[in-house]
C-alpha cells in the first residue's frame, strides 16, 4: 500500500496562509512596524524628532525583547498626501506590514482614509487635528488616534485667550486642512465679547509673510493667533518684528518647532498651545527627555517627540499582552490601553464624537521666555507668570 505524500504546494500553502495570519511575519522574523513621518517639506524637523524618538523607544524594547523577537522599523517620508499614500501601500503590500504608526499633517492623514479602508491595517495615528479626518475615519475600530482633535485645541486657545483678557483677535492660518478647518472652527467657539477682526489664508512655506502682516497690523487687535506648520515659525516672527506689528500677544497654533527659534531673541514672549514641554514636572517625562539627550544630545523641542515614544511603547503593549501581531488580538489589547506617558498624562483610548478610540484631549499654553518653554496655563500648572500685554519691539 502506497503512502499517503503530502503534495509540496500544498504545503506552501499551509505556510503562506499561517503568514498572513500574522501579518506576513513568521515567529522567527523581527516584528515590522510601519513608520510615517514627514521627514521632508514645512514638518521635516518634527518628523526628525519623531524618528529619533521611534528609535529611541525601539532600541529600549529590543534591549528586552518582544515576544522573543526584535522590533525592526521600517520608515517612510509622509511629506505630503502623495508620498504618505505611496508609502501607506508600500508597508501593506511590498513590506506585509498590518501595524501601522506616525504622521502629523491632517492633510495627509485625509488622503489616506480611503486606502485605509482597504487595507484596514492597525492605525496608531499620532497626527491630524481636522475633524474632517475624524468623520473620514468614523465607524472603524482599526484607527486609534493618539493628538488631540482640533475642537480639543482650540477649546483651549479659547479658554487662555479669555484668561489673557484678549478682545479682539487676528487670524492667519495655512490654507491646506489643518488650518482652514481650525480657523472655521474657531469663529463658533469664541464667548461673547471676544471677536475676528480678520482672518487671512497663507501658503505654508512661503518665504514672504509681510503683505499680509502688514494688513494686519492696520486692524486693532490684542492678540496675533497664526495657525500653520514648523517651517513657518522663524519668518512670520522674524517678519512681525520687521513690519513692527505689536499685538498684545503672538500665539502659534503649531505642530512644532523649527530648529533655532528658541535662541532667536524674537521668539521671547511668543505663546502657544502645546501637548507638553520638556520642563514638565513629571519623572516619565524627566527619564524620556535624559535619554533623548543623552542618545541625540539635545533636548526635544516639540511634543512630538514623546507623543511618539508613546505610540511605540503603547503599540508594543498591546503586541505584548496579544502575544502577537494578528490584527484582531492586537487592536483588543490597544482599546485597553492605559499608559503613563512621557507627556506627563495617562493615555487611555475613549470615544470622541466620531471615533471609537481617542487619545489625549488636554493641551497647555506657554510662552518662550529666554529660550524656554514656561507653562503659563493653566495656572495650577504654570512654571511661569504670563507677560501680556507684550512689550512692543522697540521696547525690548
Amino acid at each position: 500500500m502506497k503512502k499517503k505524500v503530502f503534495p509540496v504546494f500544498l504545503a506552501v500553502l499551509l505556510v503562506m496562509t499561517l503568514l498572513a495570519g500574522c501579518g506576513g511575519q513568521s515567529a522567527k522574523d523581527p516584528i515590522k512596524l510601519g513608520v510615517m513621518v514627514p521627514l521632508s517639506g514645512p514638518s521635516a524637523a518634527t518628523g526628525q524628532e519623531m524618528r529619533n524618538a521611534y528609535m529611541l523607544a525601539a532600541e529600549e524594547i529590543n534591549a528586552q525583547g518582544l515576544l522573543g523577537r526584535k522590533v525592526e522599523l521600517a520608515v517612510e517620508d509622509s511629506k505630503d498626501p502623495t508620498a504618505a499614500v505611496a508609502a501607506l501601500e508600500k508597508l501593506v503590500n511590498r513590506e506585509k506590514i498590518n501595524i501601522l504608526m506616525g504622521e502629523v499633517s491632517s492633510t495627509v492623514g485625509y488622503a489616506l482614509a480611503e486606502p485605509a479602508k482597504k487595507y484596514q491595517p492597525v492605525m496608531a495615528w499620532t497626527g491630524a487635528a481636522s475633524s474632517k479626518v475624524e468623520n473620514a475615519f468614523a465607524g472603524t475600530d482599526w484607527f486609534f488616534h493618539y493628538h488631540p482633535w482640533e475642537y480639543h485645541n482650540v477649546q483651549a486657545l479659547v479658554d487662555f485667550l479669555k484668561f489673557a483678557g484678549v478682545k479682539k483677535i487676528a487670524v492667519a492660518y495655512e490654507d491646506g486642512l489643518f488650518g482652514k478647518s481650525s480657523a472655521d472652527i474657531m469663529k463658533g467657539m469664541l464667548p461673547a465679547g471676544m471677536e475676528i477682526v480678520a482672518s487671512e489664508p497663507f501658503k505654508s512655506g512661503s518665504p514672504d509673510f509681510t503683505p499680509m502682516l502688514t494688513k494686519l497690523k492696520g486692524l486693532p487687535s490684542d492678540a496675533f493667533v497664526w495657525i500653520g506648520y514648523p517651517g513657518d515659525a522663524i519668518p512670520i516672527t522674524t517678519q512681525c518684528k520687521e513690519v513692527d506689528y505689536n499685538p498684545g500677544t503672538i500665539l502659534a497654533y503649531v505642530p512644532g518647532w523649527p530648529e533655532g527659534f528658541n535662541k532667536l531673541p524674537e521668539s521671547e514672549y511668543v505663546t502657544a498651545i502645546v501637548l507638553w514641554t520638556p520642563d514638565v514636572p513629571d519623572p516619565n517625562s524627566r527619564k524620556f527627555v535624559e535619554a533623548y539627550k543623552k542618545k541625540y544630545g539635545e533636548v526635544p523641542r516639540s511634543y512630538w517627540a514623546p507623543l511618539a515614544y508613546t505610540n511605540i511603547m503603547t503599540v508594543a503593549e498591546a503586541i505584548k499582552k496579544a502575544g502577537s501581531t494578528d490584527k484582531e488580538a492586537v487592536k483588543k489589547a490597544l482599546a485597553a490601553t492605559e499608559y503613563a506617558s512621557p507627556l506627563g498624562q495617562t493615555l487611555k483610548f475613549s470615544p470622541s464624537r466620531e471615533i471609537k478610540y481617542q487619545g489625549f484631549t488636554n493641551l497647555i499654553t506657554v510662552q518662550w521666555r529666554k529660550g524656554k518653554m514656561e507653562v503659563v496655563y493653566p495656572e495650577k500648572m504654570a512654571t511661569s507668570k504670563l507677560v501680556y500685554p507684550a512689550p512692543k519691539w522697540k521696547e525690548r
